[in-house]
């Protein structure tokens, strides 16, 4: 989105393996999109004999002599590449020597040539480490051993929580491929349509890895946690100078790439000049480049006990081992002086508290006991004499009351339409909000527009538009449906709250 144009591009990759050598000639590719047709120019690739590779310490494998032969039928099984050469999976890792505690990252690649229809990957069993998964996988091209190959990548951050040699096991993935068959076999109904491919299950093994875990050095300070990497603290007090009995919030918002637990947010040192009131931390966390970052929030309010003059609240540091310069380090460690005004609150008692906070918990009480019936209430209590007059009034007018409330039902339910109508209404808004996915969002929504006529032209604009919308990005983007479906679910909602109005108004009108 570059100054209000939205562009948006669709890559389709296709892996060619060329059956002959000879002149191979890829035809024009056409696409269809908002009633228009776009084509791509043909081009032609000169395919050439493979010659035998030479292998150190064994005999050269011989040449195929046998001229290439262009009929599939007479391809034989031997020569259809099979796809246990084509996929197979591996760990990497971004750092073999780090320290206890400091961040990793680990990638799971697997590699394939376009042939890889599933995949089941088992959670991974890391018990030396704290680990994350990156829930957004992703797919690209990478060459491997002079290969071009397609990647499916899962990263995983890893905190080792002991130092020494670590192992990161061989662990087994299922997957199911397609191969090339020389001719129709199994003909079910993937056989049919597929007459020769076929689908076969495989078992991926990962390579191992070994990792030395460093020691943290000695002589880490008073203080630390054991916190490994990056770390930022900024705080900022509301201010400097207020009324006796009045709060100042200080807040504290803290940045790094270590391991948030080892950090104790309860940052403002105790003291005997003021009282502290801890508010809960926010914590937000992303995952940019494959590695985790976070962001918290700490609100600590602080109440001073003097009436006036000033106090000095202390920030506790913050203390990490950057292992970037091999230093353990303090961060946020501060001073804040607040200057109390003095103001109406009053005096303080030799509790601490002033009198008008005592008056204010008075009051408190006195409301509280309004909805509280006194003993002495309940000793004197008189019933209260009514005339048979009245008795009689009070029954007519409760009989008439109930009368009404069952007329009012009657005529009501004599609407069968109208209560059709909420019932159909509630179905879709609960089909909306519990779908999982974009086609289930605009299956609930059809179906009320189909059930239902829209006499409003601009609401029938809406639909149409919302439809356009969410078939593009459900078929031509179909990355894009998981990222999208909350903001299509809301213009769902929306779009079928107006058409309520719309047939409530009608059913008025009618009625």
């Amino acid at each position: 989105l570059i100054n209000g144009v939205q562009t948006q591009k669709k890559e389709l990759t296709y892996i060619l393996r060329a059956k002959h050598p000879g002149a191979l000639t890829i035809p024009a590719i056409t696409a269809t999109g908002s009633g228009s047709s776009y084509s791509t120019k043909a081009f032609q690739l000169n395919i050439t004999q493979m010659k035998a590779q030479s292998y150190q310490g064994s005999k050269a494998p011989r040449a195929n002599r046998r001229p290439p032969n262009n009929n599939l039928r007479q391809i034989t099984r031997n020569n259809v590449r099979k796809p246990e050469a084509d996929i197979f999976a591996r760990f990497s890792i971004d750092n073999t020597k780090p320290y206890q505690n400091q961040q990793i990252l680990l990638k799971l690649k697997v590699f394939h040539k376009g042939n890889l229809r599933s995949l089941d990957v088992p959670p991974l069993e890391l018990d030396d480490f704290i680990k994350r998964k990156d829930d957004k996988a992703k797919e690209y091209q990478q060459d491997y051993k002079g290969e071009r190959y397609l990647v499916y990548e899962l990263d995983f951050v890893l905190f080792p929580i002991k130092s020494g040699r670590l192992n990161i096991a061989s662990h087994n993935i299922a997957a199911i491929a397609l191969q090339e068959n020389a001719y129709p076999k199994n003909m079910n109904a993937f056989a049919f349509m597929n007459p020769f491919v076929s689908e076969k299950k495989l078992k991926l093994a990962t390579n191992s890895l070994s990792i030395n875990v460093r020691s943290l050095p000695a002589g880490a300070p008073e203080g630390f946690n054991g916190y490994v990497g990056d770390l930022v603290v900024n705080n900022e007090i509301s201010s400097s100078s207020i009324n006796a009995g009045d709060a100042v919030s200080i807040k504290s918002k803290i940045y790094g790439n270590g391991n948030l637990k080892t950090l104790v947010l309860d940052r403002v040192k105790e003291s005997q000049q003021y009282s502290i009131f801890k508010d809960k931390e926010s914590i937000s966390e992303e995952i940019n480049n494959s590695a985790l970052y976070y962001e918290a929030i700490s609100k600590t309010a602080v109440i001073p006990k003097k009436q006036t003059g000033k106090i000095s609240v202390d920030l506790l540091p913050l203390i990490n081992f950057n292992p970037k310069t091999g230093k353990y380090e303090k961060h946020g460690e501060e001073n804040f002086e607040i200057n109390i005004l003095g103001g109406s609150m009053g005096s303080r008692d030799s509790n601490g508290d002033t009198n008008a906070r005592k008056s204010l918990q008075d009051n408190l009480v006195k409301s509280n006991e309004i909805l509280a019936i006194s003993k002495e209430q309940v000793v004197d209590y008189q019933p209260i004499k009514i005339k048979e007059f009245s008795l009689l009034f009070i029954l007519a007018f409760l009989n008439a009351f109930a009368l009404l409330v069952f007329v009012f039902n009657k005529v009501r339910n004599l609407q069968p339409e109208r209560v059709e109508t909420r019932k159909d209404f509630k179905e879709i808004k609960d089909k909306i909000k519990k779908a999982i996915s974009l086609v289930d969002i605009s299956k609930a929504l059809r179906e009320m527009v189909t059930r239902y006529e829209i006499e409003d032209q601009e609401l029938k604009e809406q639909v149409s538009e919302f439809f356009k919308e969410s078939d593009f990005s459900n078929y031509a983007m179909p990355g894009a449906e998981t990222k999208d479906i909350e903001y299509f679910r809301e213009k769902a909602l929306s779009i079928l709250k107006e058409l309520k109005k719309e047939r409530k108004g009608s059913l008025s009108n009618a009625g």
